[in-house]
């Protein structure tokens, strides 16, 4: 091309860039494709093309212009890098990377191109190749705070927060309104120097010199959130989702702060509008399974937590979510085995360690246990925790050796914790809850270990002696006020026995009724307890404090647990004094332990003449059974063993106890009846859930029977009262635990006239079969000794006409143990007298 060509062609370019320039865009396309046209090889009008519709947005179109500018002119920085955001814009990230890295190579690199190449450096996780880049950019242009900002954050993950804070501050210096230099020099000094306070000013700063910035806004709600300024924090968030009404991860924070402060309604809003605003938003799944698992909505939580595994395989807390959530369910296997998932993923996540020492004691593998809780306590400095560890019982004791040993570990490691001077708070122990609930079934007395025990929490934690005032001065006159506590009002033992009583005391003009139900179940029982009552006060079982104020604000004379030991938030509860008078029923059949419990209400029918040596409470004496039995018909639909999947040969023996009631004692027995009755199977069901307990007492059993280990037989667990009563019809016997009997079982058995063979015990627990036989005034069915037991069951196995006359004046005389009335009537006038010795006591 002559010279004058030359000069033609750039007069054209010139003209074509003043019309780019200009915005006249069409127009100075138009020029450019002439000059490509007409210019040969030249670069420059295939650049400025490229160029032209890269700023059009025609991606596609200015990617070929862009390719052969290169190719003409290689040294042409520009060209590299606008064809490097051409193709990052159209996903073709390593050609984009490729075109990056070649204009930042020129001898005078490109701090873009350099800057670009770091970003994706950085995204696909290069971090030492992407801080060379930025700091080509930096050298390429001094005042380029996007380059600091990025480089501190690459800084600040490499553990160089000291460079990575100054690169902060000098971004900042030089753009005073770059929020995100902004955010990320406040999470410098609030994670790493630990000053929430200065962080919190550093964003205060922001939000003065920026912008309106809902993330501002969001990062500040978060450092108010952690510092414990739970109320400016949802202001903070309010104002964030004013500026963005779809800021999810807002909504998903402001949900916490409300399952935290005990809410969980308002959580899974907040939760369910995040989750719309941006699906994949594993925690949101992850928060909204936790509000589910507080509000025992156990099948949504499953769902829920799954939902984030889905999103997320990685997520720990997920894991140890569904763990917990498997465990409320009474799957602990399954729960053990999303606690190990969440710890593959995170070793050092002392709560998921926690909680699978807890499930592999569940599991009755105690020494794999113990030495989980040793790893757990490497990572968490909790005393509720330590105690735990040290207060481990087995579900299934495999002998009685190992029961008796447990007992003595127990015993031990109340008294190191007694002399360790420990301090903790009421919500570390509620993190980790346990009581000593297996004891009750062991047959012994257990006051001393459960006093040991209460005696431990309260110097622990000292805020659990808590004292409402008004109960320094017992009203005078006008009905008693008496509260019912529990967790157990639905359909359950507790609920079974005790509602009806509940009921019929709300019924009376003597009394002002107020049930404090613990926990979110409900149920037919639940309501209809609380029909009569004054009120019905649901209470949350995640803060103590709460519970105390909702029941000192009704200033009641008495309060009664209707069972301690099974539920560690009630066992908690009931350390404060929150009434004049507090008593305790039989719910679960052991002593609290606690100071603050004034009263044991028992019966002169089931206790042994030193009962009260088993009680730290003092001893109140129904002359009744202390429950109510439920009346059931006399027949029910006939049926098969064969349907019912029993035996069909032979007598049958059928245990259908709860399996951690079977004592060690009782495998002698089984054994001792086999032997004497050679065609004899004894028959045990299964938990509902926890599959693991009847292996472990098959093992324990197969151990002590050798050959006769096939003639005791498990079955699986069977749902429905109507079904559970025809498989107790068909029984020849029933085999009462020793220790620790029956109670609904024993009813349901009597229900249908099939035999129970009892052997008295020496506690209330081992008593409540002999007094049923007592009130039907039946012989013949309570042993004295272990060879009277298995005598009286092989005899009435195999002897039909003693069978039938037994099944006879079981079901004739059966009503006579049945005086419900006559039971409300007793827990009436005992209440009476209890409020009267308070008002004594005050004058």
């Amino acid at each position: 091309m002559t010279p004058a060509n030359q000069n033609a062609v750039q007069r054209k370019l010139a003209a074509a860039v003043q019309l780019h320039n200009r915005g006249q865009l069409d127009a100075a396309a138009r020029e450019y494709e002439r000059l490509v046209a007409s210019a040969g090889k030249a670069w420059e009008p295939r650049f400025l093309l490229g160029l032209l519709r890269f700023q059009q947005g025609e991606l596609a179109v200015a990617q070929p212009w862009l390719t052969e500018a290169t190719q003409l002119n290689a040294r042409h920085a520009d060209a590299w890098y606008y064809l490097g955001e051409t193709l990052a814009g159209q996903g073709q990230t390593g050609e984009a990377e490729a075109a990056f890295g070649k204009a930042s190579a020129r001898r005078n690199p490109h701090p873009m191109a350099s800057f670009r190449l770091a970003e994706l450096l950085q995204s696909r996780g290069a971090p030492q190749e992407a801080r060379a880049a930025y700091e080509r950019a930096i050298l390429g242009k001094a005042n380029f705070p996007e380059a600091l900002n990025n480089l501190g954050l690459l800084l600040r993950a490499a553990g160089e927060t000291d460079q990575a804070e100054a690169l902060f501050r000098n971004a900042l210096r030089l753009r005073s309104d770059f929020i995100e230099a902004y955010i990320n020099l406040a999470g410098v000094i609030a994670e790493v120097r630990g000053d929430h306070a200065a962080a919190m000013s550093t964003l205060e700063l922001g939000q003065q010199t920026c912008p309106p910035s809902a993330e501002l806004h969001f990062h500040l709600a978060v450092l108010q959130a952690a510092s414990g300024q739970s109320e400016a924090a949802v202001a903070s968030y309010e104002q964030a989702l004013a500026l963005n009404p779809d800021h999810a991860s807002a909504y998903n924070n402001v949900g916490v702060l409300f399952l935290q402060e005990g809410f969980p309604d308002e959580a899974r809003v907040c939760f369910e509008r995040a989750a719309s605003l941006e699906p994949d938003l594993a925690e949101a799944y992850n928060n909204l399974g936790n509000v589910f698992t507080q509000l025992e909505q156990l099948d949504a939580a499953r769902g829920a937590f799954g939902r984030a595994l889905a999103l997320r395989p990685t997520f720990a807390e997920a894991h140890n979510g569904l763990g917990i959530a498997l465990s409320e369910g009474n799957n602990v296997q399954g729960a053990a085995e999303h606690f190990r998932a969440a710890l593959e993923r995170r070793a050092a996540f002392p709560e998921a360690s926690a909680n699978l020492a807890a499930a592999l004691h569940g599991l009755g593998r105690m020494d794999e246990a113990r030495a989980q809780y040793k790893a757990a306590l490497a990572l968490s400095p909790s005393v509720a925790l330590r105690i735990k560890a040290a207060t481990m019982l087995p579900a299934i004791p495999t002998s009685l050796a190992q029961l008796l040993e447990s007992r003595a570990q127990l015993e031990q490691g109340l008294d190191a914790l007694l002399a360790a001077g420990l301090q903790t708070c009421e919500q570390d122990l509620l993190s980790y809850p346990l009581t000593c609930f297996y004891l009750a079934y062991h047959g012994l007395n257990d006051r001393t270990i459960l006093e040991k025990n209460a005696a431990l929490y309260a110097a622990v934690c000292p805020s659990l002696l808590y004292r409402a005032p008004h109960v320094s001065a017992p009203r005078r006159g006008g009905p008693v006020r008496i509260g019912f506590v529990s967790r157990y009002f639905h359909n359950h033992s507790v609920g079974n026995f005790f509602n009806p009583i509940i009921e019929k005391l709300a019924g009376d003009s003597a009394f002002e009724v107020y049930l404090f139900a613990v926990g979110p179940k409900d149920g037919q029982a639940l309501a209809s307890a609380f029909s009569g009552a004054r009120e019905y006060v649901p209470v949350s079982r995640h803060a103590l404090q709460p519970a105390r104020e909702a029941i000192e604000q009704r200033e009641l004379d008495i309060l009664v647990y209707a069972d301690l030991g099974m539920d560690p938030f009630t066992y908690f509860l009931s350390f404060s004094r929150l009434a004049a008078r507090q008593s305790v029923l039989q719910g679960h059949s052991d002593t609290s332990g606690v100071a603050a419990v004034d009263d044991y209400i028992g019966s002169r029918l089931t206790e042994p003449a030193d009962g009260q040596d088993y009680y730290s409470e003092r001893l109140v004496l129904l002359d009744t059974l202390p429950m109510v039995l439920r009346e059931y018909a006399a027949a029910t639909a006939l049926t098969t063993r064969e349907a019912l999947g029993l035996p069909v040969r032979g007598p049958l023996y059928l245990c259908p106890m709860k399996l951690h009631k079977i004592h060690p004692d009782m495998d002698e027995l089984v054994a001792r009846i086999l032997e004497r009755d050679p065609h004899g199977r004894v028959v045990f069901i299964a938990d509902d859930i926890r599959q693991d307990l009847a292996l472990a007492l098959q093992q324990r059993l197969t151990a002590r029977l050798g050959s006769l280990s096939p003639r005791a037989v498990f079955i699986p667990y069977v749902n429905g009262v109507e079904r559970f009563r025809q498989l107790l019809s068909q029984a020849d016997v029933i085999l009462d635990t020793p220790h620790h009997g029956g109670g609904t079982t024993v009813n349901l058995a009597l229900s249908v006239g099939t035999p129970v063979v009892t052997l008295r015990g020496t506690t209330s627990r081992g008593l409540g079969t002999t007094a049923f036989y007592r009130l039907m005034g039946i012989d013949g069915c309570v042993a004295q000794s272990a060879d009277e037991y298995v005598s009286l069951a092989v005899s009435l196995a195999n002897d039909a006409k003693k069978n039938q006359a037994m099944r006879a004046a079981i079901l004739a005389n059966r009503p006579r143990m049945i005086h419900n009335e006559a039971v409300v009537h007793a827990y009436a006038q005992a209440f009476r007298t209890l409020f009267e010795q308070c008002q004594n006591r005050a004058q």
